[in-house]
């Protein structure tokens, strides 16, 4: 009802050109602009009921555009100008988005919009006040809020006809080649996205459990980071973005709405929706004149000849991460496509990703064709996957959370020295094992052994300690008990959740037991279980419950600066491809958003353009921790 007579209403608000607010409706914003769904001109009546747009057409020619929000600030703007800051800075700097041409890329870009995203020009209406909860979440979306589904906006993702050439080709449209695209594209140069699925940006909408850490809070790059390449390349690369620069560009340039949550140190996009962060990098790309191609497979990669020489050259500068960037050719690449069509470039981005997820697209085929074209590869391997194994005392204690553990890893050789320790607490028991932030990042540490298939007796060994407390604290509350109390009422009275304190007793031998019962041994067995249990690891989920992937391209074969290939000099690499990954909490995106601002910067400043140089121009003071 609520909805059929805002509907009956907006007849009479369309005559009237007012803005008015419905007596049934809480918020009620109308805006007379052109349809962003198609390239006509019809009038589109926009209005925001329980977080989500309603929309009905009329016959005017009018062009505006309203953004809105609960204070009652309105901002419109003529299909003229542009709304978006990354348009706003290309008509600074006199590029497509000048007037006169608005109106002409508005229609160029709507026929290349993904599923999910505004194909108009002036973007997503923006909503600070309501998602349908009363939170502000910055973005009206269509998506159901417990997921990221497909539904809303274009129904499927607009593909740009395949080119024969182009300055940049980007190969992969995840959140690295995203941002490679949209810096190569700002400092001038013609890219084209070549995606192998129907949309790009397919693990954007998977992360965060569909909400999208963007970034950590702060970064560590001795810490937070894990390669088997140079550390100084890797805190050199990371260097070059400050994190608080980064989340500058995300939220003024992307134009997204960030929001820290506290608990965990992570920033999310306001609306918690990884579908808007994808959709806003798309769009933001789109603005600067970046072309998608989907369902554009690439199988083959052909180097001019000219590229191919100056690499086998180069071959002995690998070591030396620290030289400069092999000279650029004027040869064009050729990449070949699973349907047999080639398309050559000037500069390759390489942004295929890595081998975990391979049902979004990244199945490897980036990094096989990285070692056929000659580049030696660091084993890979799934990082930050789940983990098999048997619970406490041979129970079934899946479902169970632990917010508090405190995992490590000790070496096998040494098993009183702590190799790692977890950098934050969560641990899940699932129907097989493992799981949970704590075990995700420190699964890397088995998953190599394991995979090399090593007795159990050489295999690092995974402590945790169920409440974070340490020996000390269990030591004392041991002792003080009531000798009248059995073990597991003894537990569960110290915290320990009531599934885990009779696995424990059991996996001990005591349950049942009263703690006067206990002998000197079983205490101490009891107190080894409580603070120090070796996990008992068989195996993991592999590649298709990884998150990301481990080892690829050493960092030593790149040119840190331009992140172009030392051995094939037109070609740069970016994202999870190289040989770096971080543990969970954004860090990866992070490395994304980093590795491919150098990459798109580096294609674009090797083609002579001057916008590129001077963006990568490093600062005069580096403010790489915030």
């Amino acid at each position: 009802m609520l909805l059929q007579s805002t509907r009956a209403a907006l007849p009479a608000v369309a005559a009237s050109r007012a803005w008015q607010t419905h007596p049934k409706v809480s918020c009620l914003q109308i805006s007379l602009a052109s349809c962003s769904g198609c390239s006509s001109n019809s009038k589109r009546l926009t209005l925001c009921l329980a977080g989500r747009p309603t929309s009905r057409g009329g016959s005017s020619s009018s062009t505006g555009n309203t953004r809105h929000n609960h204070s009652g600030s309105n901002r419109s703007s003529s299909s003229s100008s542009s709304t978006g800051p990354a348009r706003q800075q290309d008509q600074r700097r006199g590029g497509p988005a000048s007037r006169g041409k608005g109106q002409q890329q508005q229609q160029q870009t709507s026929q290349r919009a993904p599923s999910g995203s505004s194909s108009s020009s002036r973007g997503p209406s923006r909503h600070a006040g309501s998602d349908g909860r009363g939170s502000s979440s910055g973005y009206i979306s269509h998506r159901a809020s417990s997921s990221s589904s497909s539904k809303g906006f274009n129904s499927a993702p607009k593909s740009s006809p395949l080119p024969a050439s182009a300055q940049v080709l980007v190969v992969g449209g995840g959140a690295a080649g995203l941002t490679a695209a949209y810096f190569a594209a700002q400092a001038g140069a013609k890219v084209t996205v070549l995606e192998r699925t129907r949309e790009a940006g397919k693990k954007i909408l998977m992360s965060g459990g569909s909400r999208c850490n963007v970034l950590p809070l702060a970064a560590d790059p001795n810490i937070d980071f894990f390669t088997a390449s140079s550390r100084g390349a890797l805190r050199a690369v990371l260097a070059s973005w400050a994190l608080q620069d980064c989340k500058d560009w995300l939220s003024s340039d992307v134009g997204l709405h960030l929001q820290l949550e506290q608990e965990t140190n992570k920033w999310f996009p306001a609306s918690n929706s990884s579908r808007e962060v994808r959709d806003r990098l798309v769009e933001a790309c789109q603005q600067l004149g970046v072309r998608f191609v989907y369902n554009a497979s690439v199988e083959g990669l052909q180097p001019p000849q000219a590229a191919a020489a100056a690499g086998a050259d180069a071959l002995q500068e690998t070591q030396d991460p620290s030289s400069s960037s092999s000279s650029s050719s004027s040869s064009s690449w050729t990449v070949l496509l699973a349907s047999g069509a080639k398309v050559s470039a000037e500069r390759i981005i390489f942004s295929t990703g890595g081998r975990s997820f391979p049902a979004v697209g990244t199945d490897g085929t980036g990094l096989n064709l990285l070692q056929e074209a000659g580049h030696n590869l660091v084993a890979q391997y799934a990082a930050l996957t789940p983990l098999k194994g048997a619970h406490p005392g041979g129970q079934q204690l899946a479902g169970l959370t632990l917010p508090s553990v405190r995992l490590s890893v000790a070496a096998a050789n040494k098993p009183s020295k702590v190799a790692a320790v977890a950098q934050r607490g969560g641990l899940l028991f699932t129907h097989k094992g493992y799981s949970g932030p704590a075990v995700l990042d420190l699964s890397h540490w088995l998953v190599r052994e394991l995979d090399q298939q090593q007795q159990q007796a050489a295999m690092p060994r995974l402590l945790v300690d169920w409440t974070g407390e340490g020996a000390e604290v269990w030591q004392e509350r041991l002792a003080a008990a009531s000798g009248a109390a059995t073990v597991e009422n003894v537990l569960r009275k110290a915290g320990v959740k009531e599934r885990l304190a009779a696995a424990l007793a059991i996996e001990v031998g005591v349950q049942g037991r009263q703690m006067s019962q206990l002998k000197k041994g079983e205490r101490r067995a009891l107190l080894a279980a409580l603070t120090a249990w070796q996990l008992p690891i068989s195996s993991h989920e592999g590649y298709k419950k990884a998150e990301v992937t481990g080892g690829g391209l050493p960092l030593e074969q790149v040119d840190c600066r331009t992140m172009e290939s030392r051995l094939l000099p037109g070609l740069h690499v970016c994202g999870e491809v190289l040989d770096v990954f971080g543990r969970i909490g954004g860090f990866n995106f992070l490395w994304a958003w980093v590795t491919g601002r150098l990459a798109g910067l580096g294609a674009a400043a090797q083609l002579g353009l001057p916008a590129a140089a001077a963006a990568a121009a490093p600062p005069p003071q580096s403010r790489a921790r915030r």
